[in-house]
């Protein structure tokens, strides 16, 4: 099993909230370009890490913008 760990090395924990959620899953999973040699499955895998992360964050403004009638 894999543990993920912060800046600090420290292991990661749930959050309380959704938003600090969100907001623990941004700094785990950065956005950020592949280098020259990185695998296929790799780039693959950190592509979906951070789209779930872009799939909250729409989830988010969709929540705090108000809808206009």
């Amino acid at each position: 099993m894999i543990t993920y760990r912060d800046t600090q090395g420290e292991p990661y924990a749930l959050p309380e909230d959704v938003d600090s959620l969100i907001e623990m899953l941004d700094r785990a999973f950065p956005e950020q370009c592949p280098t020259l040699g990185t695998p296929l499955d790799r780039i693959w895998h950190y592509s979906g890490q951070r789209s779930i992360v872009h799939f909250l964050r729409h989830l988010q403004k969709r929540r705090d913008t108000p809808e206009e009638t």
